[in-house]
């Protein structure tokens, strides 16, 4: 199956934020995504994609504005308008993505593997948020995803989404990916008392930033 993205959704709601100041769509069960321009002075509304849900995620450009982020591309490289990633690096427009993780776990499934959603405590919530950027590294663990058949299972650090949050990747990509990557596992037999680390990337991506 071909790489799949949400660039087409996403330049089409940037589109119609320009001329009506905000624009929500949910492009899928899995991924809704909101426009906001700027300057028009509107306000995010009340009722936001997926509020009923009860594990979901939500990211905007604003957020990379100003630190780095290993591993995500930089919107210089979009398949957008070049005013569009202008924009979206300055903040006059607020690209904002919202995951249902419920709807993805549901994904999952059909693909044979379950999806366990990190629950921590509320006082290891407060713990994380207020600790310092590397204080944080410390405490990824307390975020892990985990996902695996009966026979392997992987853990996943929170920060894989951000490829669907913001660089507005397919579900179906990220959940094929970690079938292919459980299933190399399984063929590697690795044994049970050995560690290993995989980086998890894409054979070719120029089909998406052409």
């Amino acid at each position: 199956m071909p790489l799949e993205t949400y660039h087409a959704t996403t330049a089409s709601a940037i589109s119609q934020a320009r001329q009506n100041g905000y624009h929500q769509t949910t492009a899928s069960d899995y991924f809704a995504i909101e426009a906001l321009w700027v300057k028009s002075h509107h306000q995010l509304p009340e009722v936001r994609p997926f509020d009923s849900v009860e594990h979901i995620v939500r990211m905007h450009n604003m957020q990379v504005f100003d630190k780095p982020t290993p591993r995500i591309a930089p919107y210089g490289i979009f398949p957008l308008e070049h005013q569009d990633c202008f924009d979206l690096m300055t903040g006059d427009i607020l690209l904002g993505t919202t995951i249902n993780f419920d709807a993805l776990r549901r994904l999952y499934k059909e693909y044979g593997l379950s999806f366990e959603i990190p629950q921590p405590s509320e006082e290891e919530r407060q713990r994380y948020l207020s600790a310092s950027i590397a204080e944080r590294k410390k405490l990824m663990h307390l975020g892990k995803f985990i996902i695996g058949d009966d026979d392997c299972k992987i853990s996943q650090t929170p920060d894989i989404f951000a490829r669907a949050g913001l660089e507005l990747m397919h579900e179906n990509v990220l959940v094929r990916a970690d079938r292919q990557l459980i299933n190399l596992i399984k063929n590697l037999d690795i044994p049970d008392d050995v560690s290993t680390r995989f980086y998890t990337g894409y054979h070719d991506e120029h089909r998406i930033w052409a």
